[in-house]
């Protein structure tokens, strides 16, 4: 009978950490979630207030956000391993005559996974404001590019603009897409960094760049493009 109790608390209390873990792994991955808006709400606000559209080119973004999603995975993981208790169990108070018991193997490898994850997380943050500094803001007079973070703004007109590419494929996650604008100074920014802003965006750079000269390549859009406003990729502005 006491067994059959033991055994009940037991599985009770193993299912109230659980719950406990999940709920402080959602709440460290809804922090690092508006960590990231705040970074990009800051990078907006460097733009222009004429601004329709601010964001990193592609490759970018990605670095942008790759390191705060792995310091959200670390922190959640960490945090987790703290309430386990595993990562610095307490065996008790020794007597103060007796020296502290030496920690299990498994538990100084928590401890020192722990304090692994936790500087991944903390280094997280410079990583993806630097990257934040690589950016581009849209406007219907034209183009602000910073394309390292140590270097200032330049300013491009809509007619600086003398090539577009375009792409769109399928992946292992969906449809990928580019929106390459080249300049004539030989740099050339990929608008598609953020997919749902990117959308809403297009049909005004279209418009700033319609009836202009310049190359247009879209051989590399696939006949079955599922992205969002697929045809766009296909149109000569």
């Amino acid at each position: 009978m006491a067994a059959t109790v033991n055994q009940n608390a037991s599985r009770q209390e193993r299912r109230r950490r659980g719950l406990v873990q999940l709920g402080a792994a959602a709440l460290v991955a809804a922090c690092w979630f508006l960590v990231a808006r705040l970074i990009f709400a800051w990078q907006a606000a460097r733009c222009p207030a004429a601004t329709f559209y601010a964001d990193s080119p592609a490759p970018q973004h990605f670095l942008e956000l790759a390191p705060l999603l792995i310091a959200a995975v670390c922190s959640a993981v960490a945090v987790t391993t703290q309430i386990s208790g595993k990562a610095w169990p307490r065996v008790g108070r020794p007597a103060p005559e007796l020296s502290a018991p030496r920690r299990s193997r498994s538990a100084r490898r928590l401890r020192r996974y722990s304090i692994i994850l936790t500087g991944l997380a903390a280094s997280a943050l410079p990583l993806s404001i630097g990257f934040s500094f690589c950016q581009f803001c849209l406007t219907s007079e034209g183009i602000d590019y910073r394309a390292a973070p140590w270097s200032g703004f330049r300013e491009y007109a809509w007619s600086d603009v003398t090539t577009i590419k375009t792409a769109c494929w399928s992946g292992r996650r969906g449809w990928n897409a580019k929106y390459v604008l080249g300049l004539g100074d030989g740099s050339s920014i990929d608008i598609m960094g953020s997919a749902s802003a990117t959308e809403s965006a297009l049909p005004q750079v279209m418009r700033a760049l319609h009836g202009q000269h310049l190359e247009f390549d879209a051989s590399h859009v696939s006949r079955y493009c599922g992205f969002p406003n697929a045809k766009l990729f296909r149109e000569r502005p």
